[in-house]
């Protein structure tokens, strides 16, 4: 008995909604998908309203702390693409666990506006993270977020 499916990700075209039933493996591939390349790297915030349930909540570190729904996410990712306006998330591993997703990723960007409160650095970063996602119904409805927050800091000049 396989635990987990592990895919590549990018290494097959992710499928169309028709294609799929919701929750199989290739759907929540479709989801992963969406979010980074659609929502993180293109921007558009609507795709946020799209794959993201009503009932979300996300697991943030530090000041963000809790993120609620797709108003809260499409908040998120236009705060984060703001400050970093050529942002660019690369998926590194995506992890298939029953109604789980782990991705292991690595952001770059350049801080050209205020974020949260702190000048712009005009410095670059380039920070890994790991998120777990949870699908039910189709939809993404919670997420624990995890990133090295040190070392942005240390790249920004700020610690």
């Amino acid at each position: 008995m396989m635990l987990f499916e592990a895919t590549r990700y990018g290494a097959m075209t992710a499928p169309t909604n028709k294609e799929v039933t919701k929750s199989t493996p290739a759907h929540m591939e479709m989801l992963a998908d969406r979010m980074w390349h659609e929502l993180w790297n293109a921007g558009n915030l609507e795709v946020a309203y799209e794959i993201i349930g009503e009932d979300y909540i996300g697991h943030v570190p530090g000041p963000l702390g809790e993120i609620k729904g797709p108003d809260g996410f499409a908040q998120l990712v236009a705060t984060c693409r703001s400050a970093f306006p050529n942002l660019h998330v690369t998926v590194e591993d995506v992890m298939i666990a029953n109604d789980k997703l782990v991705i292991r990723w690595t952001s770059r960007g350049t801080n050209t506006q205020d974020f949260m409160g702190i000048p712009a650095t005009h410095k670059s970063i380039e920070v890994p993270g790991i998120t777990i996602l949870r699908v039910a119904n189709g939809l993404i409805v919670e997420e624990w977020e995890g990133f090295d927050t040190m070392s942005m800091m240390r790249q920004l000049g700020l610690a």
